[in-house]
């Protein structure tokens, strides 16, 4: 490694010694029983793989197996990693390449877990140390590989300030070290290794870097399919080197090879198990690259990346000396970085669940540390040295304290407002604390009595009715009646609004369902709230009138609306006389 005199090597050791100690921590907590949770949400899909195909030889996942490890290890935690719609049996949302990422680790752990007598099934004490373990040993390759790229274009002294800004000064922190269940930590040495081979290629034209670039390239995109974008690095880098269109297609043509290699066994599943050769996203979110989210994406207090990790606003005085000084790189660069970012803005569900700041943004990291590289290289004049370091200083000093304040609760990492962000500034504790800045949660049925009855005025409730209607109609066993449908922001102002409905209705039944479904639907449909008004109703051909209350989700599109039906499985006809829908919606000042 030669780590010896380089002060960038010594940073690395630092730097492993710290994610150490709070990998310790995360240990201490999930071995502190053995009961303790793992991994749930979108980690248990990405990691369901492993434990049923070593505990049942298979990999037919199904509902009542995830079901019964979760109740049992993830208490409470839902289970909605498994969709059959047409296909023959139940698949995985989610790809299978992070599993294959945590194959050598879980094998280990599984011949201790037969060894020492523990349970076979992903997620006993073995099973725990392996996969923080595991965890820990990506964040020393990719301290490792992101040193040896930059050492390609630079001193050891820049290159250590350089980590040090990647690691210290943007969520990079937080998400390594408290979302390594999550592929973000993967892809980022996973890139680091590629790239740096990668451009050991470029710049020497050894062959072997090239072949261990695409492997490496391969892998991520089994991980996480949308990787592909970054396949816009080596082709622009060799189309502007060879100048020829074929011989640049000829040179790479290893990247595409081992990319549908990695994703054979991904492929092999998918026919099996699903019937289908490829199976398209099952998310109930697409990428809409028409309508992309890229403000918010960017400047958002709730999610922007440049909001919570400011540091990478140096990219753009690093961007013009990466211009200035290698303009082929340059332009690889630049456009793969936007590719990846335009496209990841695009994803409907933009601000990725939980997180802190842009969690998808820690994956190019890699790529982006290069200008900032050149820009602490080629700073020379004393002054701008002085402020790049000063700068250096608060956005890392802000970044390490953030990352507390989202350990105490203090930023949530899916409800942040510009209020909310500017009220828990710069503090660990706060008298008489409140979450009302924060945005609506949609399990949270009670906010308009709770709101109205405080002193924060910040923000004004507004009632309006959006729909009255005379239905007069009957449905028929087994079939669909269609009742209402009406574009979403012709009716209301935010999304922040909770739909009162008042039915008046009368059942032949009310011991069998018939279900009123009140559905978002854009470029897909996002939103269910479903009631079941036959079994709600107390009397049979009697009318009645039902209330029903739910937050709206985050609209995703202008032109999103809302659609009212009722499905009717069951042997039992409802009648519907009238309905009255009331918007109740919080608007910010």
């Amino acid at each position: 490694m030669r780590f010896k005199g380089s002060i960038s090597g010594i940073i690395i050791i630092l730097l492993t010694i710290w994610f150490s100690i709070l990998s310790y921590e995360n240990i201490q907590k999930v071995t502190s029983s053995d009961k303790e949770c793992l991994c749930a949400y979108d980690g248990f899909g990405y990691y369901m793989y492993l434990p049923h195909l070593f505990q049942n030889g298979n990999l037919l996942m199904t509902r009542e197996w995830a079901n019964e490890i979760q109740s049992e290890y993830c208490p409470g935690a839902p289970v909605y990693q498994l969709e059959q719609r047409n296909y023959d049996n139940p698949i995985d949302i989610y790809h299978m390449g992070l599993s294959i990422v945590f194959l050598p680790s879980y094998t280990i752990a599984d011949i201790i877990a037969s060894i020492g007598g523990y349970e076979r099934n992903g997620f006993s004490t073995p099973y725990k140390y392996a996969y923080h373990l595991n965890g820990l040993l990506f964040i020393f390759l990719g301290l490792l590989y992101l040193r040896k790229l930059l050492l390609l274009f630079s001193k050891d002294q820049y290159v250590a300030l350089a980590l040090i800004l990647v690691y210290l000064g943007t969520n990079a922190t937080f998400t390594f070290s408290r979302q390594y269940d999550l592929p973000h930590l993967f892809l980022f040495s996973l890139n680091a290794i590629w790239i740096f081979h990668f451009f050991r290629f470029f710049q020497n034209d050894t062959r072997t870097n090239l072949i261990y670039a695409a492997i490496i390239y391969g892998l991520t995109t089994c991980v996480r399919p949308t990787q592909v974008i970054l396949g816009l690095l080596p082709f622009i880098l060799i189309l502007r080197k060879e100048k020829n269109l074929l011989s640049t297609i000829r040179t790479l043509l290893a990247f595409p090879v081992f990319a549908f290699i990695w994703n054979i066994p991904q492929l092999i599943y998918w026919y099996t198990i699903g019937g289908s050769l490829f199976i398209p996203n099952l998310h109930t979110e697409k990428i809409v690259l028409t309508d992309p989210n890229l403000i918010d994406f960017l400047f958002s207090y709730r999610k922007g990346w440049l909001v919570y990790s400011p540091a990478f606003l140096l990219l753009i005085p690093g961007f013009f000396y990466l211009f200035i000084k290698n303009r082929t790189l340059f332009w690889g660069s630049i456009t793969a970085s936007f590719a990846y970012i335009y496209v990841m803005s695009s994803w409907e569900c933009w601000w990725y669940a939980s997180s802190f700041g842009s969690r998808v943004m820690t994956d190019i990291y890699p790529l982006l540390a290069v200008p900032l590289l050149f820009l602490i290289k080629e700073t020379v004049k004393l002054r701008f040295k002085i402020g790049l370091a000063l700068i250096s200083v608060i956005v890392i000093a802000l970044n390490l304290f953030q990352s507390h304040q989202v350990e105490l609760g203090l930023i949530s990492g899916d409800r942040m407002t510009k209020e909310h962000y500017w009220y828990i500034f710069g503090k660990t504790s706060i008298r008489e604390y409140h979450t009302d800045y924060l945005l609506l949660s949609r399990a949270d049925l009670d906010w308009p009595e709770r709101l109205a009855s405080t002193d924060y005025k910040e923000y004004t409730i507004k009632k309006d009715t959006i729909l009255d209607i005379d239905i007069s109609k009957r449905t028929i066993p087994g079939e669909y009646l269609d009742i209402y449908k009406f574009e979403l922001y012709d009716k209301i102002q935010t999304y922040e609004s909770q739909l009162e409905v008042i039915l008046e209705a009368k059942t032949t039944d009310n011991t069998k369902s018939s279900f009123l479904r009140m559905e978002a639907y854009g470029k897909s449909n996002y939103m269910w709230n479903t009631f079941d008004i036959s079994k709600d109703l107390t009397k049979n051909d009697s009318l009645e009138l039902l209330t029903y209350r739910f937050n709206l989700d985050w609209i995703r599109h202008k032109n999103d609306g809302l659609q009212i039906y009722v499905h009717n499985p069951e042997e039992v006809e409802v009648e519907l006389e009238r309905m009255v829908i009331i918007a109740c919606s919080l608007l910010r000042d």
